[in-house]
Formats: structure tokens, C-alpha cells, sequence
């Protein structure tokens, strides 16, 4: 008899609670901008006698957003009639929006005060799933309320969000004030509503803009998808990550940019239609980006039907360390050159490339890591089946039912490398990635074999036992485990990420960086989240003995405004060697039992704030800070995973220097396409943080300084002319400078061509020794002082040749006179690089490099100078 009944029971006369926030808690997505917007929610407990609802705070500038969403992972709703939910307000009239996005990304959103009135008092709102009209309700990925400038701030209590059947109606039922009883589990169950007076609301007059989702990043292996581009030295490393905005990953983009060029370089993770994509009706492009608090551009560059190059640049997005949503109108995308220009038209009906570019704004060498996710158009008439790419086959994703999943990639690199110091080798390794997935919990694992040489592999040889048998001996690489993370996302509406294995941050070059070469990120924690207005990222990293490290950085945003607190400590420690102790003179004796002993604290200090001035044409950035360092003993770290105590010091050397910087940018202020860049900056002797960025060079470069930095830069139509003027004196002795110029020419955007042509003139005069590193200028020149006058040009082109093809060279000249020394070094060298990818996870990559006057090179590590590389990377 119940078999009959279940197969006569249409799915519309059924409910399915996706929330009622007491046993069905859903996976929730929240979201806000950048501009002093808040979001808040939490659980409110016997929330007017109806059990735990959920309460949203919202505080919503002008031109700002916020929302809060259920995340449904493709759920089927086609049988149901009506969206359900219980709402109030704190005061009443609050207004909303609310949307349903389906798995493909396209979105339909729809006016709350088109469907009721919100009130005080609990009332029950349904309204028909077929008022969302244009979206696959056979599969929804997400359920959304937002709130715009023109809602303002309020709370609202929403609770028991289902869908149910019913007329195709808009229904408000009238307050109820019965005990909510708490459902047994997340499953489907018959409608238990009560059949209370109806108010019979009209269809809403307007609807929202579509949206279309182009790429959510949920794939294993971003080389799937895209191939990178790079200008000048740069390095890009795209990784699919769980710190994401929504869905299962995001992509992070970890970069080096690296240039002679005054106006800086780029690097791009680039996408190639095989068949164009159809944009007709897109207003505009949105993509979610996590940017790493850096003074660098994000630039998204569309290619159209013509071949014409369009870009939209952004200098504000990548100075936010949280999610933000970048909002790209197609009417303010521009022409990368008027050179070779078809019709100067954005012709969205056939794009052909699309490509997610960071540059830097001058010469200076940066690097850091930012993540996007979830790019969408919006517009009118979207055709969905033409505007997007082709989905990915995630064919090494295991599914796990009802709690996440398992993805698989991995790496394999092959490389033949000569150079005169070490004749050839032929090297691979390998590496395999586990990353798991199970609700807001996620791991990474890598597997990797260390570089081998393929002729430290095998070896055939005859044994010495007068048979003369061959016997072919094989060595396995060795493998390691680079890389153990587990995160944990969106656990609190305070803590939106939490890291414990491998963690890879950088606050700034003078606070906390990592290494030159990353390597796999330090052992340890990190916490991040916002409170209001206020984001925060703490870490702590464990290091050998007890030796550790912490820190915090505290931003908080403004419409105009950004204020940033960063505080860095670390306390170095060290084993005495063979079991011995040190005795109260401070000299070493012989004992059974370790002891750890310190050798110096570190502690650095920065405030930054940061001002928006004339619609943000022009940026005002104040920093000061200071750095205290205290030395109590010496110590050997040859081996820097146990260093060796030495001796305790009789006075303890303590060490203490303030930072202070006021920069001033100002973007198209007078002219269009004119960016200038003013800065005065005050390091002093000692200021030298121990993360600093890669200490030797900060050392010299960086610390011990006062001085001016002036930077114009023009485009124009295509073309970039730069100069830089940089003017410093050494804070530990006046008669020590620098004073280098550095202007150029260079070309962007016509048929794939980058080309740059730039001259530097350096006259430096400087004598020191680090306190904190193993810089000196001892070997630079006569008793130890760097006297030097430098000239150096450069030629540098790149062209694309073809979407898979890609080839540059480098020509560079540099004269170093020694002064005190009445001697010229002269230099000249040529680079030049191919790259070929096969497809996206197959590349070639050949490089060339030579010396004419090899005799003032370097020998040895890293063989940079002169060399042959053949490489073959495949990513999987």
C-alpha cells in the first residue's frame, strides 16, 4: 500500500529543506567589495520562538554590493513549483535582491520588494521557480540574496529556505508563531505548511541583467585550460587551489616579474578559442580576485573577430588581500594599438582569446601570488550555448558521495643542459598531486622525485669474476614529499581560511618575503578572515629548536581609504654541539643533556595608509615603521636546519632603525595614457627585517638610504616612452650615493610583437658591511669601496608568432667602470629564448645564451651566463 501511494505522489506536492539552520546546516557562500561594505552572519538562536534561523547584517555603500547564499552543487529542482522561506526584519522594509544561479553560471535576479514587504513579524514567502526564468532548473548551482548601495544596511532573519509545490503564484503567508519542529535530516518530506490566508502578489515588471559563467576554474590542472605568456625574465606558475570564492577550486597565479624596462613587464595566463565565442548582448566581464596586497596592475585583454588587442587594466584590485569582485564594462576596454587597427571596434560576436595579464609599473624586480575565480559576463540576450568555452572532462576527479572529492594531476619535466663548466646533462623529475575535497575541509598532497641526471641512472659494466659478464646497476631518483597542506574554508563568518602544512605568503619586501626561489613555503599556520571592515592574516612558522616566527596583517577598508598594520617577530634559538651547556661566563662545557639557548629577537613594525584622491586618479601611500634587533649569542648555520651555538656575546647588540616612504601616483591626471610615479623614502642603517625581501640584495639596494624616485611613463597608440630618475644618499656616511637613470622606448599590441629598447646610467659610490647578511663591498674594489660608473642599453623583442609559438631575444651591452681602479669591464651578451606549445600541458622550450667577453662572467652556479637548455614539460 505505501509503494502506491509513493508512486501516485507528484514531486510538486513535495518539500526539500535546503536550511532550516537547526540539523539541515547547508554550505553557504558570502561576498562584498572593496569600497567600506560590510557583511555579517551568524546563527541566531531562537530567533522568534522558531528555533535557530540565520541573521544577515548588511551595510552597503553607494556604489557597493554584499550577499549571502546556499550553494545547491547542481541540485534539481524542476519538479518543484515555489522557492520557500521564512523572513523579518530588524525594523521592517528592508529590500533585497534574490537570485538563482544554475551550474552553467547564468543567473536570473529578481527585486524583493516586487514579491512582499519584509516586517517584523515571521512571514512565509514562496515565490515560483518559474519567475527565474532563462536559467536550466534541472540542475542550480547556488541560491543568492544581495544587496546593493540602494538598499543601505539592515538586518534581516531568514529560515526554513525549501522548495515546494503549489500554484504558480507568488504567496505571502501571514505571521505564524508556532515552535519550529527541527527536521530529522536533510532529506525530501511531504509539505507540512499550513493553509493560512493568501495574498496573491503581480509578476515583477523588470528583471536583472543575465550572467553566463565563462570559467569557474574547477579543474585540477589549469593547464588544461590555459598556456602562460611572459615579457622580459618573468615567471608565471598557475595552480588550482581550495582557498576560493566558490565551487570546488580557484586558480592561483604565483608570479615573478622581472625587466631592465622603466615601465616594468608582464605575465599572462592565456586561453585560445579553437571556435570563437559568441559575446553578443555582454555589457560587461566580472571575475572574483584575491589579490596579494601588491602596487601591481591586473589586466584582462580580450582578442575579437578582427585580431584587434582590447584591454582593461585595473591598478586598484591586486592592493586588496580578499576576494573582490572586478567589474569589467566593455565600453571602457581600449585598443592595445592603433598600428595595423581593422575597424577600432569591439567586435564581442567572435572572441577569439582571452588572457588574465599582471604587469609591474617599474623596473624594480616583484613577485607574489594572487588567486581568481568565477569570470562571468552579464548582459541581455546571452546565448549560452555560444559564449562560452568547452568544458573540461575532469577525467582523475573520484567522486565521493555526499562528502567531496579526490583530484589527481601531476608533472613530468625533461631537460638537456650544456654549459662550459659542466659539459651536458640531460635531467627529468616528476611529481604527482593528490588534492581531497570534503565540505569545507580540504588536503594537498605532492609526491615528487628529486632531479636526476639520466647518466647517474643506469650503468652497464663488466664484473671482475673472469667471466666478463655484463651487469646493467639502475638507481632509482629519490622521492620526497614536497608539499602537505590542510585548509579549511569559510568555518566562521570571522575566519574565512585557515592553513596548516606548506604555507606560501608575503606581506612586502620589508616586512616578511619569501626566498628568491619559493621553494615549497614554510611549516606552520596561517588564519585569515575579515570582522567588518577589518581583514587580518596571522601566521605562526615553527622553526629548528624552538625557534619560531609570527605575525599579523590588519587592513582595514574605506571608500577611499586603506590602512595597513603588519608586525613581524621572530626568536632564533640554537643546540650547543655534543651535549654541552653554556656556564654563567658564557663559555662552553661538557654535559649529558642538549641545551637550547638564544641567539637573537627580531621584531618589525609597519603602518601604510593609503588615499584615494579625484576618483582615484591619484593615490597618496604614507608608510613609517622601525625595526629593533637584539643579539645575544653567535652561531653557526652551515646547517640551517640545526645551527650550532657558538659563543654568548658580553654586551648584547642591540640594533634599532626607522622606515619612512611617501609616494605619490597619479594615473591619466593631466594627460590621457600619462602615469607618474614620485617618491621619497628613508631607510635606515639597520633596518633590515630578517624576512626581508632576498637579504643580500635588500642589503644593498634597499637599506642604508634617503632619497627621490621619479618615474613618467606615457602610452600612446600602442607605444610606451619612459624615464626614471632615481637619487639616494647613504644614511651611514654622506659621501656614499647612487644616482641612476634609466629611460626607454618600447611597443605593445600589433600582431603579437613586444619590443623595447631602454639605456641606464648608474654612478655609484658605496663602502659597507652588512650587520645582518653577507653582504660587503670588500670584494667589489680597492679597500673594500664599490666606485663604479655603468652604462648599460638593452634591445629586447618578443613576438607571438602564432598561438602556439612564441620566440624573443635579448641584446645587452654593459661598460663597468671601476674608478679607483682607472678600468673598464666590458660586457656584451646575447639571449635568446623559443617556446612551443604543443598543446596546453605539452610545451617545448629551447634557450641560448652567450657571452662575448666570458672572462668578467661568474663561473659555476647557477651557469647563467653561457649555456644551451632543451626542455619538455608535460603536465597532466
Amino acid at each position: 500500500m505505501t509503494m502506491l501511494i509513493l508512486a501516485g505522489f507528484h514531486p510538486a506536492a513535495m518539500a526539500v529543506m535546503l536550511a532550516d539552520f537547526d540539523t539541515v546546516i547547508p554550505k553557504t557562500l558570502e561576498f562584498k567589495d572593496e569600497k567600506g561594505s560590510a557583511l555579517n552572519t551568524a546563527r541566531s538562536p531562537g530567533a522568534g520562538g522558531r528555533g535557530d534561523a540565520v541573521a544577515i547584517m548588511y551595510s552597503v555603500n553607494s556604489k557597493g554590493h554584499a550577499g549571502w547564499g546556499i550553494a545547491t552543487g547542481g541540485m534539481d529542482v524542476s519538479g518543484y513549483e515555489y522557492l520557500s522561506f521564512y523572513i523579518k526584519g530588524d525594523k521592517g522594509g528592508e529590500k533585497f535582491d534574490i537570485s538563482i544561479k544554475d551550474a552553467a553560471g547564468l543567473e536570473k535576479k529578481l527585486n524583493s520588494n516586487s514579491y512582499l514587504d519584509v516586517t517584523t513579524q515571521w512571514q512565509k514567502v514562496k515565490i515560483p521557480v518559474s519567475s527565474f526564468s532563462g536559467i536550466k532548473t534541472a540542475s542550480i548551482g547556488s541560491i543568492q540574496l544581495s544587496f546593493e548601495g540602494r538598499h543601505g544596511k539592515g538586518r534581516i532573519y531568514l529560515d526554513d529556505v525549501s522548495f515546494e509545490g503549489g500554484k504558480d503564484t507568488a504567496v505571502i503567508e501571514q505571521p505564524v508563531a508556532e515552535e519550529k519542529a527541527p527536521a530529522a535530516a536533510p532529506v525530501v518530506a511531504p509539505s507540512v505548511s499550513p493553509a493560512p490566508a493568501k495574498i496573491t502578489l503581480p509578476f515583477p515588471a523588470s528583471d536583472s541583467a543575465e550572467k553566463i559563467l565563462v570559467d569557474g576554474f574547477e579543474r585540477a590542472n589549469p593547464y588544461d585550460f590555459y598556456t602562460v605568456r611572459t615579457g622580459g625574465d618573468s615567471s608565471l606558475g598557475l595552480t588550482s587551489s581550495r582557498q576560493l570564492h566558490d565551487g570546488d577550486y580557484s586558480m592561483e597565479m604565483e608570479y615573478m616579474l622581472a625587466t631592465n624596462r622603466p615601465w616594468g613587464t608582464w605575465a599572462a595566463a592565456h586561453w585560445e578559442a579553437k571556435k570563437p565565442l559568441d559575446w553578443s548582448g555582454v555589457s560587461e566581464v566580472k571575475m572574483w580576485i584575491k589579490g596579494d596586497g601588491s602596487d601591481n596592475v591586473f589586466r584582462y585583454t580580450l582578442v575579437d573577430a578582427d585580431g584587434e588587442t582590447w584591454n582593461y587594466s585595473d591598478i586598484n584590485v591586486m592592493k586588496n588581500a580578499k576576494w573582490t569582485l572586478l567589474a569589467m564594462p566593455l565600453k571602457n576596454f581600449t585598443i592595445a594599438s592603433e598600428t595595423g587597427m581593422k575597424n577600432g571596434v569591439l567586435d564581442a560576436r567572435a572572441i577569439k582569446a582571452f588572457e588574465m595579464v599582471i604587469m609591474s609599473k617599474t623596473e624594480r624586480t616583484v613577485s607574489g601570488k594572487i588567486a581568481v575565480d568565477q569570470l562571468y559576463i552579464a548582459g541581455e540576450r546571452l546565448n549560452s550555448a555560444q559564449a562560452i568555452p568547452p568544458a573540461i572532462v575532469e577525467s582523475l576527479r573520484i567522486a565521493v558521495p555526499a562528502a567531496g572529492n579526490i583530484d589527481l594531476s601531476g608533472e613530468i619535466y625533461n631537460e638537456f643542459f650544456w654549459c662550459p663548466e659542466e659539459s651536458q646533462k640531460i635531467l627529468h623529475w616528476g611529481k604527482i598531486i593528490a588534492s581531497g575535497k570534503v565540505r569545507e575541509f580540504s588536503g594537498r598532497v605532492e609526491f615528487a622525485s628529486k632531479s636526476q641526471n639520466f647518466s647517474d641512472a643506469a650503468r652497464f659494466a663488466y664484473t671482475a669474476d673472469g667471466l666478463n659478464r655484463g651487469t646493467l646497476t639502475t638507481q632509482s631518483p629519490v622521492v620526497e614529499t614536497p608539499l602537505l597542506q590542510v585548509m579549511g574554508n569559510n568555518l566562521s563568518p570571522v575566519l574565512t581560511n585557515l592553513t596548516v602544512g606548506n604555507i606560501w605568503f608575503e606581506y612586502s619586501p620589508y616586512t616578511f618575503a619569501l626566498p628568491p626561489l619559493g621553494g615549497w613555503g614554510w611549516k606552520g599556520a596561517t588564519a585569515e578572515g575579515d570582522f567588518r571592515n577589518l581583514n587580518y592574516h596571522a601566521f605562526y612558522i615553527s622553526q629548528p629548536y624552538y625557534s619560531y616566527a609570527a605575525g599579523t596583517r590588519l587592513i582595514r577598508y574605506l571608500s577611499d581609504w586603506k590602512i595597513t598594520a603588519t608586525g613581524v617577530y621572530t626568536n632564533e634559538t640554537a643546540r650547543i654541539q655534543n651535549g654541552g651547556q653554556v656556564d654563567s661566563n658564557g663559555l662552553l662545557t661538557s654535559s649529558s643533556d642538549w641545551d637550547i639557548k638564544p641567539v637573537f629577537d627580531d621584531t618589525v613594525v609597519n603602518f601604510e595608509v593609503l588615499r584615494y584622491l579625484k576618483n582615484r586618479e591619484i593615490q597618496v601611500q604614507a608608510l613609517a615603521g622601525w625595526n629593533h634587533f637584539d643579539r645575544y649569542a653567535t652561531a653557526d648555520s652551515t646547517d640551517v636546519f640545526h645551527p650550532v651555538y657558538s659563543q654568548r656575546l658580553e654586551t648584547t647588540q642591540k640594533l634599532f632603525d626607522p622606515i619612512y616612504k611617501l609616494r605619490i601616483e597619479t594615473n591619466e591626471l593631466f594627460v590621457k595614457g600619462l602615469r607618474m610615479i614620485t617618491e621619497y623614502r628613508y631607510l635606515g642603517t639597520e633596518y633590515r627585517p630578517n624576512f626581508r625581501k632576498e637579504p643580500s640584495w635588500f642589503d644593498d639596494a634597499d637599506a642604508d638610504q634617503k632619497g627621490y624616485n621619479i618615474n613618467l611613463t606615457q602610452n600612446y597608440r600602442g607605444f610606451v616612452f619612459s624615464a626614471e630618475y632615481d637619487d639616494i644618499t647613504r644614511v651611514i656616511n654622506s659621501k656614499y650615493y647612487r644616482y641612476r637613470t634609466n629611460f626607454g622606448v618600447g611597443f605593445y599590441g600589433y600582431a603579437g610583437l613586444d619590443a623595447a629598447i631602454n639605456y641606464e646610467i648608474k654612478r655609484e659610490k658605496y663602502n659597507t658591511v652588512s650587520s645582518r647578511s653577507l653582504w660587503t663591498t670588500a670584494t667589489l674594489g680597492p679597500n673594500g669601496e664599490k666606485d663604479w660608473l655603468q652604462n648599460i642599453a638593452e634591445l629586447y623583442v618578443r613576438n607571438q608568432l602564432n598561438p602556439k609559438t612564441a620566440v624573443w631575444f635579448k641584446v645587452r651591452n654593459e661598460d663597468t667602470g671601476v674608478l679607483n681602479e682607472s678600468k673598464t669591464d666590458h660586457t656584451l651578451s646575447f639571449f635568446t629564448k623559443l617556446e612551443y606549445y604543443i598543446n596546453s600541458n605539452t610545451k617545448l622550450l629551447a634557450e641560448y645564451k652567450t657571452t662575448v667577453a666570458p672572462a668578467f662572467e661568474p663561473k659555476g652556479f647557477p651557469f647563467d651566463d653561457n649555456y644551451v637548455k632543451a626542455v619538455f614539460d608535460f603536465t597532466f
